[in-house]
């Protein structure tokens, strides 16, 4: 539907294009709220806030976050421990932005 190449160049429905935005606009948003709940709380209370869902009130598309970024965090804390999701958020965090950021760039050219 839609094709961002590592050049910076697309091809695609710009309307799906915008889906796609909102999405990691709101991944973006969730893994930073975890990153600073662990960051200032500790462990348990992020393990606390992986358990609840991104509020969709404060989170466009929070379904879809929760499917695509928030649930496979939650399935590696259960297989592999709280160290481990940290890790990957901090990993899908990274992504996160430099995704963003290239899709917002190219976003009012297109």
């Amino acid at each position: 539907m839609y094709v961002q190449f590592q050049d910076g160049t697309s091809f695609g429905d710009d309307k799906y294009a915008l889906h796609m935005l909102q999405i990691r606009r709101g991944a973006l948003k969730a893994l930073r709220r975890l990153q600073e709940i662990y960051q200032m709380q500790g462990e348990e209370k992020f393990r606390q806030a992986l358990r609840r869902p991104p509020n969709p009130r404060e989170i466009r598309e929070a379904s879809s976050v929760e499917e695509l970024f928030i649930e496979p965090l939650r399935r590696i804390q259960r297989e592999f421990g709280t160290v481990e999701a940290i890790r990957r958020m901090r990993e899908k965090l990274s992504n996160a932005e430099v995704k963003l950021a290239d899709l917002d760039a190219k976003m009012p050219e297109r």
